[in-house]
């Protein structure tokens, strides 16, 4: 048996753990590709390992300011936040906040406050060497800034995205009068791991077993309606036995995705 690598080789696996070539599978090639699909696209919605964290640069144009939203690839699935512009230029700092720094001798936060007329919310200084700095701490007094932020938002320190994966667009919640053609966004955001270029996704121990089960459900609804009946030796063809078991092989395998690898869901995902 070759090393599991490719779509071809994924199949000639799966087909080989339901008996291939002792037994005949009875399912079309066609029908196949169908479930190799549906299997690589399950893996992706919800796998941790089946999507990658980037960060998506785009060079605006004149229809972009005229609608104002920007298009993106229909391998991202998932958009966090606008992270810069030209106009910020702050991609290296906190949360895309020019007035916030992180020094690991001195304050991890400078401070965040509204403006006068607004309600003002200010955020704890922390000193590495009166807390014991460490990653956690970081992370949570990021999270902290980052709600903060929202709650007090201004055109400086906040702008609102909207985001849905069926649109594939990004509508930015800001004035689009001060953006110009050719500036910069920069998004957050999550995409498809592409298994024809990250091969090893073919050979993920659970996208193996899920895709044999459906290559099995999908060999036994073939066999369904012959249940019963006796064919030439006396053999029965007993489809829906064959339905039930891979049925039940796929429902213990989506438990074990949401118990074991799905990541906790998103807020606002589209």
């Amino acid at each position: 048996m070759p090393q599991v690598n490719s779509r071809a080789t994924l199949i000639e696996y799966c087909k080989y753990r339901l008996g291939f070539p002792v037994v005949e599978i009875n399912v079309d090639d066609d029908q196949v590709d169908d479930r190799v699909n549906d299997t690589i696209q399950f893996y992706q919605d919800y796998h941790f390992s089946g999507t990658t964290k980037e960060y998506f640069i785009y060079t605006l144009t004149q229809p972009d300011i005229d609608n104002k939203f920007i298009p993106i690839p229909d391998d991202i699935i998932y958009v966090s936040s606008l992270v810069t512009n030209d106009s910020q230029s702050n991609l290296l700092n906190p949360m895309g906040d020019p007035n916030i720094s992180f020094s690991a001798g001195g304050n991890l936060f400078n401070g965040y406050g509204g403006n006068s007329n607004t309600n003002t919310a200010t955020l704890n200084s922390y000193t590495a060497g009166e807390t014991g700095f460490d990653i956690a701490s970081y992370y949570l007094s990021l999270s902290h800034y980052n709600m903060i932020s929202k709650l007090f938002a201004t055109d400086e320190k906040y702008t609102p995205i909207r985001f849905n994966r069926h649109t594939d667009k990004v509508y930015i919640d800001t004035d689009w009068s001060t953006l110009k053609v050719d500036d910069k966004i920069v998004l957050e955001c999550l995409s498809r791991l592409n298994p024809d270029i990250n091969t090893d996704v073919y050979n993920d121990r659970w996208v193996k077993r899920y895709l044999t089960a459906q290559i099995k459900l999908q060999w036994g609804t073939n066999l369904y309606k012959f249940s019963g009946i006796s064919m030439l030796g006396g053999v029965n063809l007993d489809g829906d036995k064959l339905y039930d078991q891979a049925r039940q092989e796929l429902n213990q395998l989506e438990e074990e995705m949401q118990i074991k690898y799905e990541l906790p869901p998103m807020p606002f995902m589209g």
